[in-house]
C-alpha cells in the first residue's frame, strides 16, 4: 500500500489507508505500507508492516522512491491518491506506470478518493491538473478502485483504455468509531465543557478548508442566536493563527459577536472525537460542491446518530432514515431552520464501523484476487 500520508500524519486519505490495511491484515493478507518519511510515523515490523521511507515526491526523489517500493516485490501494489502529500504535484502519478513495467507479473492497482476528472469551467486549472495526474496515474494499471460510482464514467469518458480495466465500487465508512457513552454520561461531558441541556450544540469535524463551507457554519451560529436560540458552537479541528483562511474565519467570529459561544477544541483521537460529536444535537457539514457517499465526516456523523444537515445537488429535506437534512449548498436559513426543528433528534446510527470496513476490505481481498488470476 502506498500513501503519502498515514497516521499520525492528518489526512482522511491517511486515515482510511490505515483502517483498510489493518482490516486487510485481519483477513489474513500480508500489507506493507510505504509511506512519507518526514510525519513522525514510527517504522513498524508487524501486520500491517509501516516503511515511511521515501524521502519526497518530487521529481529529485522519484528514483528512490521507485526503488523503495519496487524492492518490497509484492503480487500487489497499491496506490492511494490524491493525499495531503502529493495532491499538487504530478511526478507521485507516474509510480503506477513506472511499477507496472519494472514489476510485471505484480499486479498495480489506483484508489482514487476525489474526482478523477473536475468540471473545466468552472476550475480550469485544477481540472487541467487533475486530468494529467488521473491520465498518468492510470496508465499501465491493472484495476481502479473508486469511492463514488460517478468516477468510473467520468474516468472511461475521458481515457479509452480504462474501459477494459476492472473497477471495484469499495464505498466508505465512518473512521470513527460508534461512541459508547450512555445518556448520562452524554450529559457529564456536556456539563464539562460547560454546555447545558438547554442549550443548542452545533458540531463541525473535518480540516477547514475553503470547500467545506466553515463560513456558513458561522452565519448559521449567528442566525439561530438572533432568533434567541442558545445555541453554541463546538469546531472539532483547528483554526491556526499561522493560516490566512483560518485567521479570516476568527475574523468573522469576532465580527459576528460569537466568541462565547464557540469553542475551538481541535483535533482528537478517534474515541474522544466520537463522544464529542455524540453530546452534540447538529453536526453542519456544508460542503460547497455538496456532500457525496464517501464523505468521511457525514458517515462519521450519521455514525453517531445525531442529526446532521448537509448541502447536496441532488437531495433535499429530511431523510429519517438517516437522521440528514439536504439543503442546496450556501443556503444558510434552511440549514438554520432544519436545526431549529430538528435539532436533537437521535437515531442508533448508520451501522457498526467495524463490520462496514471488514466489508470494505473483503471487497478489496475479492477485487486482488480476481486480477491475480487474470
Amino acid at each position: 500500500m502506498i500513501t503519502g500520508t498515514y497516521p499520525p500524519a492528518r489526512c482522511g486519505v491517511g486515515d482510511h489507508s490505515q483502517l483498510l490495511c489493518e482490516n486487510l491484515a485481519l483477513l489474513g493478507a500480508e500489507v506493507d505500507v510505504i509511506t512519507s518519511s518526514w510525519l513522525n510515523i514510527p517504522e513498524r515490523d508487524c501486520n500491517p508492516a509501516l516503511h515511511p521511507v521515501i524521502r519526497g515526491w518530487t521529481p529529485l526523489h522519484f528514483a528512490q522512491s521507485v526503488s523503495a517500493m519496487a524492492a518490497r516485490r509484492a503480487d500487489i501494489y497499491h496506490f492511494q491518491f490524491p493525499t495531503r502529500a502529493v495532491s499538487k504535484r504530478v511526478s507521485p502519478f507516474l509510480h503506477p506506470p513506472t511499477i507496472s513495467l519494472l514489476r510485471r507479473r505484480s499486479k498495480v492497482v489506483v484508489t482514487f478518493h476525489e474526482p478523477p476528472v473536475v468540471n473545466a469551467r468552472e476550475h480550469l486549472l485544477k481540472a487541467l491538473g487533475r486530468f494529467v495526474q488521473s491520465g498518468l496515474a492510470t496508465r499501465g494499471v491493472n484495476g481502479v478502485v473508486i469511492l463514488e460510482p460517478r468516477y468510473e464514467q467520468s474516468l472511461k469518458s475521458s481515457f479509452s483504455r480504462l474501459k477494459k480495466i476492472p473497477f471495484l465500487f469499495s464505498g466508505n465508512a465512518s473512521i470513527l468509531p460508534q461512541s459508547r457513552l450512555s445518556v448520562e454520561e452524554r450529559m457529564a461531558l456536556r456539563s464539562q465543557l460547560g454546555i447545558t441541556s438547554r442549550q443548542l450544540l452545533l458540531s463541525y469535524i473535518g480540516y477547514v478548508v475553503p470547500p467545506k463551507g466553515f463560513e456558513d457554519i458561522i452565519e448559521v451560529l449567528s442566525l439561530l442566536r438572533g432568533r434567541g436560540l442558545d445555541a453554541y458552537l463546538l469546531v472539532l479541528a483547528d483554526l491556526t493563527p499561522q493560516d490566512g483562511y483560518h485567521r479570516r474565519l476568527r475574523e468573522l467570529i469576532q465580527q459576528k459577536q460569537l466568541e462565547g459561544h464557540t469553542r475551538i477544541v481541535g483535533y482528537l483521537d478517534r474515541t474522544k472525537a466520537a463522544d464529542y460529536l455524540a453530546i452534540s444535537d447538529v453536526c453542519l457539514l456544508p460542503f460547497r460542491e455538496g456532500v457525496g457517499p464517501k464523505s468521511g465526516t457525514f458517515l462519521a456523523s450519521t455514525t453517531q446518530g445525531i442529526l446532521t444537515i448537509t448541502t447536496s445537488l441532488e437531495r433535499r429535506g429530511y431523510v429519517e432514515s438517516e437522521n440528514a437534512y439536504y439543503v442546496a449548498p450556501g443556503n444558510i436559513p434552511e440549514m438554520a431552520d432544519a436545526a431549529q426543528r430538528y435539532g436533537g433528534r437521535r437515531t442508533d446510527g448508520t451501522g457498526n464501523p467495524k463490520d462496514l470496513w471488514l466489508q470494505i476490505a473483503q471487497r478489496h481481498i475479492d477485487f486482488y484476487r480476481q486480477l491475480l488470476s487474470s
